[in-house]
């Protein structure tokens, strides 16, 4: 009777044992950089409507992100992407597309206050911002007002900030890039385009920067 016992507890435990087993593989599978890429369609040309960083005439390569404020992985890529643009200056032009998530509570009001930012020439500025408190903002009921105290600290007009934050135009100018975006098959973000084929996302800065190298040198 105690040898049956045991052995249909040897049972159970190889059975969890399998079981948790099966869950790390899964897990470790799921990770977005192990996965095929999508097929995706060419992002249109860079036009003057674009929010721009870097070589702005004749650079050698383009990088065009399609992101959403609230997504933690466009926070590591908004990182490395800051300093490819201090090692790569002369020869790299970054071009940053809006793709809020509606999965996101705060993705389109973040790209809102990113866009009346822009319109006052701190985009870049109010996008460091809005990665580097995500967590103080990503489920906020008072996203506005945390967005304004943003703008505040970069000295922008507040009134002007208000009225483009709010005004029709920047919810359509987001809206047609996100559209534009899915038009092209993209199913995630960050989706990092390098002179127009979608890369798989760089793991850390040395991968990124091998990269563009890489795209440097053989032009």
């Amino acid at each position: 009777m105690k040898t049956k016992e045991i052995g249909i507890w040897i049972g159970v435990i190889i059975a969890l044992l399998l079981t948790f087993w099966g869950l790390i593989t899964l897990v470790n599978n799921s990770n977005p950089s192990d996965t095929p890429l999508p097929e995706v369609k060419t992002p249109k040309a860079v036009s003057k409507n674009d929010i721009t960083l870097g070589a702005q005439n004749n650079a050698k390569i383009i990088l065009t992100e399609y992101a959403d404020f609230q997504c933690p992985a466009c926070t590591t890529q908004a990182e490395f992407i800051k300093n490819l643009n201090k090692d790569f200056k002369d020869n790299l032009l970054i071009v940053y597309r809006f793709l809020p998530l509606d999965i996101h509570k705060n993705a389109l009001p973040s790209a809102q206050a990113a866009f009346a930012a822009f319109k006052q020439n701190k985009f870049w500025e109010m996008s460091d911002l809005l990665y580097q408190n995500q967590a103080s903002w990503s489920e906020a009921d008072n996203a506005q007002k945390i967005f304004t105290d943003y703008a505040k600290a970069l000295n922008l007009n507040l009134d002007q900030f208000t009225l483009d934050y709010n005004a029709n135009s920047t919810k359509e100018f987001i809206n047609n890039e996100r559209n534009e975006g899915m038009s092209l098959g993209i199913v995630y973000t960050p989706s990092l385009f390098v002179n127009g084929k979608l890369i798989e996302n760089p793991k850390n800065y040395d991968d990124f920067k091998k990269i563009i190298q890489n795209e440097i040198n053989n032009k």
